[in-house]
C-alpha cells in the first residue's frame, strides 16, 4: 500500500477526483484519528485502513458503493458509523474487532453483509437492518455481546451459522416469516 506504516500520519483528507483507496492502501496507520473522505470516492479496497486502531473520527463520501473485506478491520477507536446510502454491499470482516463501535446506521441500499462483518463489535447495543438485506453472511455479528435488541427483515431467507453466537445480552429478536432456514 502507498502509505502502509506510516504511524505518525494522525489527520487525513481525501477529495478531489480520487474514486479508489485501493488494498492497504493506509494499512497499519496506528497514528490516524481523523479521516474525512469526500468526493468521488466509491470503492474502498481490501485491507484498505487495516488496523488503523486510533480512527475516532470517521466521514465516508456520500458516493461511496462498496466497503470491501477487511476495510476497517480492527479500527478499534471508531464509536460512530454511518454507511452511505450508495453502498450495496459490506465486505466479509470489514468493521471486525470495532468494539468501541456504539452507533451503526446501515441504509436501504446495502444488500448484503459479508461474514464476520460486525464480528467483535463489542459495544453494539441495538441494530437495525434495513428491509434491502438478503444476505448475512456466518458470524456477522458473532460476540457482539453487548447487542441488547436486533430488527430483522423480511427480505431475509436465512440465518445463517454463527450470526448471533455469544451476543449473551440480547433481549430480544424477531424472526420474520421469510426466514426458512435456521442454521
Amino acid at each position: 500500500g502507498s502509505f502502509y506504516n506510516c504511524n505518525k500520519l494522525s489527520s487525513l483528507i481525501i477529495s478531489g477526483s480520487v474514486n479508489t483507496i485501493d488494498e492497504e492502501s493506509f494499512r497499519n496507520c496506528y497514528g490516524l484519528n481523523s479521516l474525512i473522505i469526500n468526493g468521488s470516492v466509491i470503492y474502498i479496497g481490501t485491507c484498505a485502513f487495516y488496523k488503523c486502531s486510533s480512527i475516532s473520527y470517521l466521514i465516508l463520501p456520500d458516493r461511496l458503493e462498496k466497503i470491501d473485506s477487511y476495510a476497517f478491520y480492527s479500527c478499534s477507536s471508531l464509536s460512530n458509523l454511518t454507511i452511505p446510502k450508495y453502498v450495496t454491499s459490506v465486505g466479509s470482516h470489514a468493521f471486525y474487532n470495532c468494539y468501541g463501535l456504539k452507533n451503526l446506521s446501515i441504509p436501504q441500499s446495502v444488500t448484503s453483509i459479508g461474514s464476520y462483518a460486525f464480528y467483535n463489535c463489542t459495544s453494539l447495543k441495538k441494530i437495525e437492518i434495513p428491509s434491502s438485506v438478503k444476505s448475512i453472511g456466518d458470524f456477522a455479528f458473532n460476540n457482539c455481546f453487548s447487542l441488547e435488541r436486533i430488527s430483522l427483515p423480511s427480505s431475509l431467507q436465512c440465518i445463517t451459522q454463527h450470526l448471533f453466537s455469544k451476543c449473551v445480552s440480547l433481549k430480544e429478536i424477531i424472526i420474520p416469516r421469510s426466514v426458512v432456514i435456521i442454521h
